[in-house]
């Protein structure tokens, strides 16, 4: 037999193993692009050295998340994050979780994906006496079903990641969203699903908190790829603060069954609060803008952005400059200390 006859023979062999039925009916071919239904997240890495409790483990799947097609993902769990350089002279817990997948999503196809668990993030550097680092990513909603092409439904939101959580702090936090549920018969877009946390950097002597909004639930039978429902994605913090993403709506008869967003996290510095707005009827939630010093405040407001808030007590919720403890207001968006100044278009 010649060298030629013998590749064309192994060739046909393969061919005929990856193509060919397998022991259940479905060639391997197939299998490979079988539904993910119920797994578990896989675990990611612990460098941490010293006495610190780093725990990375993946999520848990979900139960009752069958049957499914296509290529669709369907309650499972997240993957665990990766931890780096926590250490101290006691325990300091630092976690970078994957979030659990969702229950009884089921009846979906295409590529979807449907109450999965987001994924953990990084945390570097937790000393001793920080009391917790967390960078886990959020729980998959429940009952997302009957969804198909290439949309996503109440999936739990990513981690994001923490950087420098040392001395002094009461807790650094990067979380997800929790998912939304009853998120079904989706053919087309984002609906429901829990954003993704933000970015904690060198806190010292406060807390931090960068976590993304929950989806909402009851987003359906959506079909034009327009966002439904989604909890807005974190934002920035550094040396303390708050700039979370807002809630994603819930759908229902007066909304089309379509919920409007929450908006994203700002930038919060040295204690201040630059929140998203949470989603309501009335439209999607404003996204938080930049707030500096402790008790300084910039978060979205009636659809409109936070502005930028300098100095303790400032305040530019829905948008404008406050400086030195000044207030904003419609009609005035400059405010300095107990002056205002009118500037048109707010």
């Amino acid at each position: 037999m010649s060298n030629t006859s013998l590749a064309i023979i192994l060739l046909a062999t393969l061919a005929l193993t990856l193509m060919g039925p397998t022991v259940s009916g479905v060639s391997l071919l197939q299998q490979a692009k079988a539904a993910t239904s119920g797994q578990n997240g896989m675990d990611g890495t612990n460098y941490c050295t010293g006495p610190a409790h780093c725990y990375v483990t993946g999520g848990s799947g979900g139960a009752g998340n069958e049957p499914n097609q296509g290529e669709s993902s369907n309650g499972n769990g997240g993957g665990g994050g990766d931890t780096y350089a926590c250490n101290g002279d006691v325990p300091t817990v630092c976690e970078a979780y994957g979030g659990p997948g969702g229950h009884d999503n089921y009846g979906n196809s295409g590529s979807s994906s449907n109450g999965n668990g987001g994924n953990g993030g990084t945390i570097n550097c937790s000393i001793y006496p920080t009391r917790l680092c967390a960078a886990d990513g959020q729980e998959g909603g429940h009952d997302n079903s009957d969804n198909s092409g290439n949309s996503k439904n109440g999936n739990g939101g990513n981690s994001g990641d923490v950087n420098i959580c040392a001395p002094g702090s009461s807790g650094c936090f990067a979380v997800g969203g929790y998912g939304g549920s009853d998120n079904g018969h989706n053919s087309a877009g984002n609906n429901g699903n829990g954003g993704n946390g933000g970015q904690v950097n060198a806190v010292t002597g406060a807390y931090a908190i960068a976590g993304g909004g929950n989806g909402g639930n009851n987003n359906h039978d959506q079909t034009s790829g327009k966002p439904c429902g989604n909890g807005g994605d974190a934002g920035d913090v550094s040396q303390g603060g708050d700039a979370s993403g807002g809630t994603g709506g819930n759908g229902d008869s007066s909304n089309g069954f379509c919920g409007t967003n929450g908006g994203t996290g700002g930038m919060a510095l040295f204690g201040g609060t630059a929140n998203g707005e949470s989603g309501t009827n009335n439209g999607n939630g404003g996204d938080g803008g930049l707030a500096l010093g402790q008790g300084s405040q910039a978060i979205g407001e009636n659809g409109h952005s936070g502005g930028l808030a300098i100095g303790a007590g400032s305040n530019a919720n829905g948008g404008g400059v406050a400086l030195d403890g000044g207030i904003t207001h419609p009609g005035c968006n400059i405010a300095i200390d107990h002056d205002c100044f009118n500037q048109p278009g707010r």
